[in-house]
């Protein structure tokens, strides 16, 4: 026979299961911002004490919901620990399938899918997950200011995506909420500029030119570029609607609403160059000159399969209704009592 001591022995086991989980998860994660690497976390999060600690809460979850069968049947406390019985199943799931990565996508350029083509230490894979193989190509990013200009309040990248063996299609995603493609939610996470840098040799030959993806927004944030057949470091920051105040244009810097860039060259402990410049004008830097041809604009991405999302979501989804439901109900019989006693009178 199954009593009230039993079921409250196997709910004091899932408040247990679901503490050492979190307490578990937690110091993988603080050690992990203490410098541990990605693979190292993911490692400990799926084989060590979590991946225990959830398969118990998975295991007292389902004997919880077979003892409630037998002894009683109400619907919400039946629908609670079903919920509970699926996020933990999710969460299993998730530690053996879960794909994370971030990619970084300048307008005009192309991904094809491969490993080496995502952002350095942004992946991060379980036991048996894959790499989602689409392509993708950056048509536009269009971020949503805010009035000062500071703050990107939404990014939008419109690409074209072709996933492995399907028909390729124009798709938008979004930094407000994920988009859903082909069992992956996409994300745009944050925006840059990426100026097309050219460096020209004194008889006007070209030496190196490429795009750059630099963190220089909000404006007055500074990136650098560096290259390796050169010993100078280009510090850079851009202003797409110029720097503003009148006493720049008077000396000599371009009014507000030309794009301008200011620029510090360094050479070891030397400054060899600071100052402003506009789009394509050259500035000479000892034997070759430089400029920036032309600006675009580079969104990253964040990339996420997880199968086990969908049976987390379903349990968190089935459990917060159970509450409600029992929270109902006991207003409705606290209610109930009150106007009973009410009607009876002193």
């Amino acid at each position: 026979m199954v009593t009230k001591r039993t079921l409250a022995g196997f709910d004091a086991l899932a408040v247990t299961a679901s503490a050492s989980f979190a307490a578990a998860y937690s110091a993988v994660m603080v050690s992990g911002l203490a410098g541990v690497p990605a693979e190292n976390i993911v490692t400990a999060l799926h084989d060590r004490a979590p991946q225990v600690a959830l398969i118990v809460l998975l295991c007292a979850a389902l004997a919880r919901l077979l003892l409630l069968e037998r002894s009683e049947r109400r619907p919400a406390t039946l629908l609670l620990w079903l919920g509970v019985l699926l996020m933990a199943s999710g969460l299993v799931a998730s530690s053996y399938v879960r794909f994370e990565g971030r990619i970084l996508l300048t307008e005009g350029q192309q991904f094809s899918g491969a490993d080496e083509e995502y952002a350095e230490g942004s992946v991060v894979r379980a036991k048996r997950a894959a790499v989602p193989r689409f392509a993708m190509a950056a048509r536009e990013v269009a971020p949503r200011l805010s009035k000062s200009g500071l703050i990107a309040e939404r990014i939008v990248l419109h690409a074209s995506y072709q996933h492995a063996g399907g028909q390729r299609r124009e798709v938008e995603i979004g930094s407000l909420l994920p988009t859903f493609l082909d069992g992956m939610f996409l994300r745009a996470r944050r925006f840059g500029y990426a100026p097309l840098f050219r460096i020209t040799g004194n008889a006007g030959e070209v030496l190196e030119e490429s795009f750059f993806s630099l963190a220089v927004f909000p404006p007055g944030a500074e990136d650098s570029i560096r290259l390796m057949h050169t010993p100078h470091t280009y510090y850079v920051q851009y202003y797409p609607q110029g720097t503003g105040p009148a006493a720049d244009a008077a000396a000599g810097v371009p009014a507000a609403g030309d794009p301008v860039f200011r620029l510090r060259v360094a050479r070891n402990l030397a400054l060899l160059y600071n100052g402003t410049m506009r789009l394509r004008e050259k500035v000479l830097i000892e034997s070759t000159s430089v400029s920036f041809e032309q600006v675009r604009k580079w969104a990253e991405l964040s990339v996420v399969r997880d199968h086990g999302i969908v049976l987390f979501s379903a349990g968190a989804f089935l459990s917060a209704t159970a509450m409600l439901v029992r929270r109902v109900r006991r207003k409705g019989v606290a209610d109930a009592v009150q106007g009973r006693q009410e009607g009876a009178g002193p």
